[in-house]
């Protein structure tokens, strides 16, 4: 038999190819979150005229000081605000909130963006987002703040869904110790929600936008101003009350049911039904959450402020007696890490999370033997829908394909008939950065891939450096860069492991895996700059499930439930992740553009946006073939 080294040069590959994130084992039923109501923007920002939005130039100059700064990323938008990356002359880059001086005219306006000003610029904590600097030039006010490059927990819930109890330690200490250092100095957030709380590149929280938060004068003044968010609004605010610190107390209790329940805890499809629930308490805590955590959310959501917890008293609960890691790994923005610890949470912990196991774990056999014998475990917990689905479970592999060709097919006919025919894509003639999505960009996608499946399998490399090998008889094998730790996946199950533990069952598939890694490193390029930091002993990478390749592109499909298409002839690349309804496209000179479904919609596409949706309609049907016959492979 020829050399493996050698048969691996001469199979058949390709540049980069994009890779989706990690996707959360069960996807819950698309909540509908009713649109966020603060009475001040909603009243002065409703609507902006785009007239308004001046250009970002590409150098920034403070018309007070005189310094400069770089434009870079557009980084999203929201009310009436955008934000961009700005690198300063010491070359560091700073997080821009852009605000048109022309919204800044009527003096309700500006006192709103003042008051904002100075209660970020007066406060500094670990768990706040920084803020530098405020600076002005002819058209636009820049507020300059601490870059979090992993987004915010909004993000990570909806590709999640929701976390284990552990996460949500690790998550809600942070939060609490941030709104302890607000109360004790005199100031309500008011505002406190998953997409206010940012996660920095690592992976620390950073609570951050302060544009409703207000200063008492003294700790026993209470405010009468409704605002905030429908699913993180209080009681006592919708039945005209007085309200003080209790406000956000009630959200960080918002704040953990969503994380642990992968939805708000009052949240409907209708407004009006949302603040009656809110008003009346009623809302159902799952069999799934564990004792402590499910009597802390009862504790943070008392119907009567005054019963509730201080925020420094929640630090005590019982609930953060439990297992809390000490960080965790960027892995953990797209699917559930990997923890080595006793967990005392609800049946999620128990179902959930993958635990590493010792060499004598695994049992001898014949050298012969095609598979490797994995050690026995627990029986998966009964199916009802409290209990949440294991995230190797294939059935969910095939419920995410099917919810994605639906929207996929529903987003081709509309885009067909656009409300408005001005397609702003990277392919359009027009192309609109600003109608980019960027904060739902997959954290995670395959940079490189070889294809040798007529002997072995399909070599691949995520952007942060893992690297993996699907072999033809289904199994999948995945280490970090540095070759130390070990993913080992077969029949649905994942077994983990150091280098120098593992089992010598595995020693012929771990010599392939090297000859794919140096084959990749010395021939192919990657497919984009995009990359986060390596993960390293919790990271429990998003892997490979199914491919095939057509005559003009490859398919691939992954265990976060992204389905990901490169053509061979541009080497364009799409993404399509129905967690977040977008499509994340790679063009050849390797930059990434993100767009959500609806601004497709909306906009219409251009031709070869069109062809790629028309394409991963076509090929579906393959992949829920392979999702059923449990091959990975396919030409």
């Amino acid at each position: 038999m020829m050399h493996p080294s050698k048969k691996l040069r001469s199979g058949r590959a390709n540049d980069p190819s994009t890779s989706p994130n990690r996707f959360p084992p069960r996807k819950a039923l698309n909540p509908v979150y009713p649109k966020p109501f603060n009475p001040i923007t909603d009243k002065m920002f409703k609507k902006p005229d785009p007239k308004q939005h001046a250009q970002v130039p590409e150098l920034v100059i403070d018309e007070k000081d005189g310094s400069q700064f770089k434009r870079g990323k557009f980084l999203g938008k929201g009310g009436f605000a955008r934000c961009y990356e700005l690198r300063d002359s010491k070359d560091e880059v700073w997080a821009a909130k852009v605000i048109p001086k022309a919204m800044l005219q009527k003096t309700t306006h500006k006192e709103k963006f003042v008051n904002e000003i100075d209660i970020h610029q007066s406060v500094s904590h670990a768990y706040i987002v920084k803020i530098l600097k405020c600076v002005s030039d002819s058209n636009n006010m820049y507020i300059l703040m601490e870059l979090c490059s992993n987004r915010s927990l909004m993000e990570l819930q909806k590709r999640r869904s929701y976390v284990t109890e552990p996460e949500a330690r690790y998550f809600l200490k942070q939060i609490v110790s941030a709104v302890c250092y607000l109360h004790s100095n005199l100031i309500i957030h008011r505002d406190l929600k998953l997409g206010n709380v940012f996660i920095d590149g690592k992976m620390k929280l950073k609570v951050g936008d302060f544009g409703l938060a207000t200063r008492l004068k003294n700790a026993d003044e209470r405010k009468d101003t409704l605002c905030g968010t429908p699913n993180y609004i209080a009681p006592e605010m919708l039945q005209h009350r007085k309200h003080s610190f209790e406000v956000d107390v009630w959200a960080t209790g918002c704040i953990l049911y969503t994380l642990l329940c992968g939805h708000p805890p009052f949240e409907t499809t209708s407004l009006t039904e949302t603040y009656n629930r809110i008003k009346s308490n009623q809302f159902t805590m799952p069999r799934s959450i564990g004792a402590y955590a499910a009597q802390l959310i009862r504790d943070l959501l008392q119907n009567n402020e005054f019963n509730r917890p201080k925020i420094d008293q929640v630090k005590t609960a019982r609930f953060f007696y439990g297992y809390c890691p000490e960080s965790l790994p960027v892995s953990a923005l797209e699917c559930v890490p990997k923890i080595e610890q006793e967990l005392e949470g609800g049946d999620m912990d128990c179902s959930l999370f993958a635990e590493s196991i010792h060499v004598q774990g695994f049992a001898s056999k014949p050298a012969a033997a095609a598979a490797v014998k994995l050690p026995a475990v627990r029986n998966p917990l009964a199916s009802d829908r409290n209990t949440r689905v294991p995230p190797s479970d294939p059935k969910t592999a095939k419920v995410l394909l099917h919810s994605l060709l639906e929207k996929l097919k529903s987003t081709e006919i509309k885009m067909k008939h656009p409300a408005k025919w001005l397609p702003v894509d990277i392919f359009a003639a027009h192309p609109n950065l600003e109608a980019e999505s960027p904060n739902l960009t997959p954290s995670f996608f395959v940079s490189k891939w070889v294809d040798y499946s007529d002997k072995y399998g399909l070599g691949y490399q995520l952007a942060e450096g893992t690297v993996g090998v699907l072999f033809n008889d289904a199994s999948s094998l995945l280490c970090d860069q540095d070759f130390e730790h070990i993913m080992y996946a077969e029949h649905g199950r994942e077994v983990f492991f150091k280098s120098g533990e593992k089992p010598k069952e595995l020693n012929k598939k771990m010599v392939l895996l090297q000859y794919f890694v140096k084959y990749m490193h010395d021939q192919l390029i990657t497919a984009s700059a995009h990359s986060p930091e390596s993960a390293k002993k919790m990271s429990r990478p998003p892997c490979l499930i199914s491919w095939f390749r057509t005559d003009s592109a490859i398919v691939l499909h992954l265990s976060t439930g992204l389905v990901q298409v490169n053509f061979f002839k541009d080497h364009s690349k799409f993404i399509f992740d129905g967690s977040v309804d977008a499509v994340t496209i790679i063009c050849a000179d390797r930059s990434i553009h993100t767009y959500k479904f609806d601004t497709v919609i909306e906009y219409g596409a251009s031709e070869k946006l069109q062809r790629a949706f028309g394409f991963a309609i076509r090929v579906h049907p393959k992949l829920l073939q392979r999702a059923d016959d449990n091959k990975p492979r396919g030409q």
